[in-house]
């Protein structure tokens, strides 16, 4: 998938999906590689180790939405987000 077709499907639009992009790649979970028709779109790819994570956490995440939905509502689900943007920024 293109870096444009990751930024598309975001929940958060305001986020930089090349920024992210070259985290995952530093960390060995996708490859870059530039378009041979067009030298601005970059596509991305899972490595066999982003493959390999992606299988681990998949089981995680129904169930970790499913006690989310349950246990927290909206407001505090906010509060969440908020919180874990500012620590983000540490």
């Amino acid at each position: 998938m293109s870096v444009m077709g990751l930024s598309e499907r975001m929940i958060d639009k305001s986020s930089n999906a090349s920024r992210l992009v070259d985290k995952l790649a530093a960390r060995g979970l996708v490859e870059r590689k530039t378009c041979g028709n067009d030298r601005r779109q970059v596509d991305v790819s899972l490595t066999k180790e982003g493959f390999e994570l992606l299988k681990e956490v998949d089981h995680v995440i129904p169930k970790t939405k499913e006690v989310i939905g349950m246990n927290i509502s909206e407001k505090e689900a906010k509060l969440v987000n908020e919180i874990l943007d500012k620590m983000r920024k540490l």
